[in-house]
C-alpha cells in the first residue's frame, strides 16, 4: 500500500485517534507516578528511604507486568474487550486513590500499588482493537500511532506536575532543593484522576462509534444484496 494513502487510511479514522488518547492517557497515571513522582511522594508520606521507597513502586509495574496477558486472556473468553478496559481504568483509579489519599500502611499500600499496575496492564487491549479494527497493512503503523499517544502525553505530563507542585509550593526548602508536603502531591496528582476518567469517557465513545459504524455497514451491504 502505497505511503500517503496508508497514512490518510489511518488519520481519517475516528477510533484510532479515540484509542490513541485512551491508551495515553490511561498508561500516563503509571509512567508519570511511577517513573518520576511516586518514590519522592511516598518518602514524604511513609517517611521511607529512598531505595525503600523505590522498592514499594516497584510492585506497580510487577502487577503491569501480570495485567497485559491477564486482562488479555479476560477480554478473549469473555469477547468484551471494552468492558475489560473500563474495568481495568477503574481499578487503576482505585487503587491509585488508596496510596494517594487513602492509606498510611505499608502492606495495604503495597497490595494498592500492585492492583495500580495490573489495572493500568488493560490499556494494552487497545493495540488489539485498533488491529481488528484497520486492515492487516496498517498492523505496524496503527501500533505506532497508538504508542505516540503514551509517549505524548507521559512527556506533558511529568514537567506539568512539577508546575502543580511548584504552583502549591509552600516555600520550605532543604540543602537548597523544594520540599513538598503531602497535601502538594495530592493536590498535583488530581491530574492523573482526571486523565482515567477522560479515558473511561473515551472508551464509552469508541465502543458507541464502532457499533453505529458496523450497524450501517451491514444496513450497506443489505442494500446492496437486494
Amino acid at each position: 500500500m502505497h505511503l500517503k494513502k496508508q497514512l490518510k487510511l489511518l488519520v481519517c479514522q475516528p477510533a484510532n485517534w479515540l484509542l490513541a488518547l485512551y491508551s495515553g492517557l490511561a498508561f500516563a497515571p503509571l509512567a508519570v507516578f511511577g517513573g518520576l513522582w511516586g518514590t519522592p511522594f511516598l518518602q514524604t508520606v511513609d517517611h521511607l528511604s529512598k531505595p525503600a521507597a523505590a522498592s514499594l513502586l516497584s510492585l506497580s509495574y510487577v502487577g503491569f507486568g501480570l495485567g497485559g496477558p491477564l486482562f488479555g486472556v479476560l477480554a478473549d473468553k469473555r469477547k468484551t474487550p471494552y468492558s475489560s478496559m473500563l474495568v481495568g481504568l477503574v481499578c487503576t483509579a482505585v487503587c491509585l486513590f488508596v496510596v494517594v489519599y487513602w492509606s498510611h500502611n505499608l502492606v495495604l499500600e503495597g497490595i494498592a500499588m500492585l492492583g495500580f499496575g495490573l489495572g493500568t496492564g488493560s490499556f494494552m487491549l487497545g493495540f488489539n482493537l485498533a488491529r481488528h479494527i484497520n486492515s492487516l497493512a496498517l498492523a505496524g503503523s496503527i501500533v505506532s500511532f497508538i504508542n505516540s499517544g503514551d509517549t505524548v502525553l507521559s512527556a506533558i505530563t511529568e514537567p506539568v506536575l512539577g508546575r502543580l507542585l511548584d504552583w502549591h509550593w509552600n516555600g520550605k526548602m532543604l540543602n537548597g532543593a523544594r520540599v513538598f508536603d503531602i497535601v502538594n502531591y495530592q493536590e498535583a496528582f488530581a491530574v492523573l484522576f482526571f486523565y482515567l476518567l477522560v479515558a473511561f469517557g473515551c472508551v464509552c465513545l469508541l465502543k458507541r462509534y464502532l457499533s453505529v459504524k458496523n450497524k450501517i455497514s451491514q444496513c450497506d451491504r443489505h442494500v446492496t444484496e437486494r
